[in-house]
């Protein structure tokens, strides 16, 4: 993971060759990356040409150049690309599987990345800079993934001395991790970064408690107070929310609490969207059906734009429907769905052992429910019948009606 990290900040996958690591012509931190390299892939040898795979492998050869390590190596090439790790310094991007990953294994990741494209300040504060924004920013929330705190993004113009001399003006993005207690985390393979890591003081600013501002009474474990230094008004900017359990939401890779999204969109339902359809229905009920309907009706059904709520309400139903006061064709008329046969539906129940109440209101029998069905009559015993048949042409034989078949 520290390797693809590393790769994913100066690396180039060529894959009809092999990998590529840019580096500074005294990178400390090398020594830990070759190692890592000659470990970790291997190649066909002098042999290999990419085609034939019955080949016995090697581990790679390293061949240094003035500010650039590369290995040849058809496989390694095509397995770090099925990873995710192709592309160019303004299209390159973190793969979506590094975010699953143990924190351990996203801190090397993460540490990697900072041998290859971050800064280590003499007070311990890493500093990360890219001309990817959008690279810069998973870096970001990947180093928040893992609790380490970060301040904002921000854009800034840079000038660069490229290796002939020339400058070169580009717009880059950075963000620094503020804390060095935390810092120590993503650790270093470079020395010089080690030992400011260390010597680094942990940041307590946010733990101060501002009386003189309102925090004088402050206590609440895992929270910090920062002074607001100013306020200004800006214009409005589009927000993102993601509504999860527990009515929080996530703005700006930040799990943010007490969102009432849900209800906001259940109030604009009820009090914009139904007056509309009230007089959309009613439009239609006449244009429809004429002034003499009797059980015809339209119905705009926003049910489902409530649905989140849904809970609430088969809440609300079975409350009433076990004390009483609901019947199963009110609810189901408030869900908009047809009714069930009225011996069916219009059922009412007592709470006392859940008895059902007549229809015609009269105080029911302490016993076992009513059936919605008439008792059906107790067959006949099959020799009951048959002496019933016997005796039918006993008595016809008597008065002479018996026909000379019939008594067989």
């Amino acid at each position: 993971m520290e390797f693809c990290g590393l790769l994913l900040g100066d690396g180039n996958i060529n894959k009809d060759h092999g990998v590529t690591i840019a580096r500074g012509e005294s990178a400390l931190y090398m020594d830990h990356y070759r190692a890592v390299m000659q470990r970790e892939f291997q190649s066909f040898g002098r042999a290999g040409n990419g085609r034939t795979r019955n080949l016995e492998t090697v581990a790679v050869t390293l061949t240094e150049g003035e500010r650039q390590t590369r290995f040849a190596s058809v496989l390694a090439a095509e397995e770090l690309t099925a990873c995710g790790f192709a592309g160019t310094a303004r299209t390159k991007t973190v793969p979506d599987w590094i975010f699953l990953l143990t924190v351990e294994l996203r801190l090397a990741f993460v540490r990697g990345y900072l041998d290859a494209d971050g800064h280590v300040d003499k007070k311990g504060r890493i500093s990360f800079a890219s001309v990817n924004e959008y690279l810069l920013s998973q870096i970001r929330h990947l180093c928040m993934s893992c609790g380490i705190p970060v301040t904002n993004a921000r854009e800034q113009q840079a000038t660069c001395t490229l290796p002939n001399g020339e400058l070169f003006e580009a717009i880059s993005y950075t963000f620094t991790c503020s804390n060095p207690e935390e810092n120590c985390r993503i650790w270093s393979h470079d020395p010089r970064y080690q030992q400011r890591l260390k010597d680094g003081q942990p940041f307590e600013k946010k733990g101060r408690a501002y009386p003189r501002y309102g925090g004088e009474d402050f206590e609440s474990e895992g929270c910090e107070l920062s002074r607001i230094v100013s306020i200004a008004l800006l214009s409005s900017e589009p927000v993102y929310d993601l509504q999860v359990a527990g009515h929080s939401f996530i703005a700006n890779g930040i799990i943010v609490h007490n969102s009432n999204i849900e209800h906001q969109a259940i109030e604009f339902v009820v009090d914009t969207l139904v007056p509309w359809a009230m007089r959309l229905e009613q439009e239609a009920n006449i244009k429809f059906f004429g002034l003499n309907r009797q059980t015809l009706f339209t119905k705009l059904n926003v049910a489902s734009l409530l649905r989140g709520d849904m809970s609430s309400r088969y809440a609300a139903y079975a409350t009433g429907r076990q004390w009483g006061w609901l019947s199963v064709n009110d609810v189901r008329r408030l869900e908009d769905q047809n009714p069930l046969p009225p011996h069916i539906g219009d059922l009412f129940l007592i709470p006392t052992n859940m008895y059902a109440v007549p229809l015609d209101g009269t105080q029911p029998t302490i016993g076992p429910p009513l059936s919605p069905h008439p008792p059906r009559e107790r067959p006949q015993d099959p020799e009951d019948v048959m002496r019933a048949v016997l005796a039918a042409q006993v008595d016809a034989h008597r008065n002479g009606t018996l026909s000379p078949g019939a008594s067989t």
